[in-house]
């Protein structure tokens, strides 16, 4: 972010995304977050610079010896489900950048 915030420094480490959440909605910097939660958050803008998007895949995984228990396919059907069903949101078409009224 150095390149587009000449003269930025930082101000704050966190290794927790809810600690991250409350600094940016008191005002105290920039943050990359994943969209899921900065798009749910109304107090929170995107900023229009361009980063290059994560690579990082989501997987749902099981145990081999647990893969033909019901209970446990029940539980994965329903999270793949969830998960696609989410999946505007999780890659960050669900923003509404553009959309919102500066802040005052």
């Amino acid at each position: 972010m150095q390149q587009y915030f000449d003269g930025a420094r930082l101000a704050l480490r966190v290794d927790e995304i809810s600690v991250m959440v409350a600094a940016l909605k008191h005002h105290h910097g920039l943050a990359r977050i994943p969209c899921m939660v900065g798009d749910s958050e109304p107090e929170l803008r995107r900023i229009d610079v361009p980063l290059v998007p994560s690579t990082w895949g989501l997987w749902v995984l099981n145990h081999v010896d647990l893969r033909a228990t019901a209970r446990v396919r029940v539980c994965r059907d329903f999270l793949v489900d969830t998960l696609l069903d989410q999946r505007d949101l999780l890659e960050g078409r669900h923003s509404r950048y553009g959309q919102l009224q500066p802040l005052a």
